[in-house]
């Protein structure tokens, strides 16, 4: 009798595999996210809360705070680990290394501004006064500096760990030939930034951002150094350094959902060409590129009012402005996740119909 012949084992590492735990991540941000959203306004409509929540931000002073830190640590590190297209990767990775320093340097306690002997006011999220005003307590705030600069301490050390680590592996990093470069700084623009669609960073650009992350990093340590021996009332990297941080995730999000839009139709080429009738437009691409642009809209509104309330006063403290304009952040981040796990869903299932001549539902 015949021995049946073994069929060969499936390597291990495949890339539907690495598919598959790109869509695992992707899903997971997606859900942190609404928990953390979910969690916030269960909160602020609890009736255990008696003072209603003026931001987001706010929720590290309740028990929402286990999960407003959890879910951002969580984020920061999902959005390191998947791998962005082109520049979008050292955008994604600068963006995942400040979403921590967001939860480990709560903003003000504006709930009850004990650190300035002031009573609670109507909202917690109205503006505190400036630290320099009379009414600083520094012992009732003892609590709160401690947590804010033990966390702040354990993370710069680890994360800087972390950005030697990756610093080496781009440089070692075995790569394909590059392509010919381009004769004019507006062919390597256009191709590396405005036609930007599935190609991998290259180890120049990785190295760039690397380098950008580096300048940036080593001035927080240094601002956070700094300020560390100087008085808490004048402490500004713990007055500051939460708003910093944050538009140190956004501003990057927003350029990624620019760039992403532009290459899911293959960048200002392809809008040139469909422009022209060479090509017809596929409609799924375009609704695509549509929602990545009114995502990156969506973020730099959110930014722009959000910094303009804060730097010039638009808001009376009584307001919930920034509580709606931090979940019009949020939910910007929210949407950019979104579309790209359909974006990315789409396309492998074209691509396994154009390898196997069948239907997504035939295979199944």
């Amino acid at each position: 009798m015949d021995a049946t012949p073994e069929t060969p084992a499936e390597p291990l590492a495949t890339a539907s595999h690495a598919a598959a735990t790109y869509l695992y991540l992707r899903v997971a941000i997606i859900l942190m996210i609404v928990l953390l959203a979910g969690a916030v306004i269960a909160w602020d409509r609890s009736p255990q809360n008696d003072v209603p929540l003026g931001s987001i931000s706010a929720s590290w002073y309740t028990p929402v705070q286990s999960i407003f830190v959890g879910v951002l640590v969580a984020v920061g590190a999902a959005m390191i680990a998947i791998r962005g297209r082109g520049l979008q990767e050292p955008l994604l990775n600068f963006a995942g290394l400040f979403a921590p320093v967001v939860a480990f340097v709560p903003t003000h306690d504006p709930a009850s501004l004990r650190c300035f002997g002031q009573e609670a006011g109507t909202l917690a999220g109205q503006q505190p006064p400036s630290p320099t005003e009379p009414g600083w307590d520094a012992a009732a705030c003892t609590e709160w500096v401690l947590r804010a600069e033990f966390t702040v301490t354990c993370y710069l050390a680890i994360a800087t760990i972390g950005l030697v680590l990756a610093t080496i592996y781009i440089w070692t990093r075995p790569r394909a030939a590059a392509s010919p470069k381009r004769s004019t700084l507006w062919s390597w623009f256009r191709e590396r930034v405005l036609d930007a669609s599935d190609r991998e960073p290259t180890r120049n650009e990785e190295l760039a951002g690397a380098g950008l992350a580096w300048a940036v990093w080593i001035g927080w340590i240094v601002w956070f150094t700094t300020e560390h021996a100087g008085p808490v009332p004048d402490n500004s990297f713990l007055l500051n350094a939460h708003d910093a941080a944050a538009v140190l995730v956004f501003a990057p999000m927003a350029v990624v959902a620019l760039l992403s839009g532009l290459g899911s139709i293959g960048g200002l080429t392809g809008v040139r060409r469909h422009a022209e009738g060479e090509s017809t437009p596929d409609p799924r691409r375009v609704a695509v590129s549509a929602a990545y642009v009114a995502v990156f809209l969506v973020i730099l509104v959110g930014l722009v009012a959000t910094g303009g309330a804060r730097l010039l006063g638009w808001v009376e403290e009584d307001s919930r402005w920034f509580w709606n304009l931090e979940f019009v952040l949020l939910l910007g981040f929210l949407a950019f996740w979104v579309v790209q796990t359909w974006e990315e869903r789409g396309a492998e299932r074209e691509a396994a119909t154009q390898s196997t001549g069948t239907t997504p539902a035939a295979r199944r």
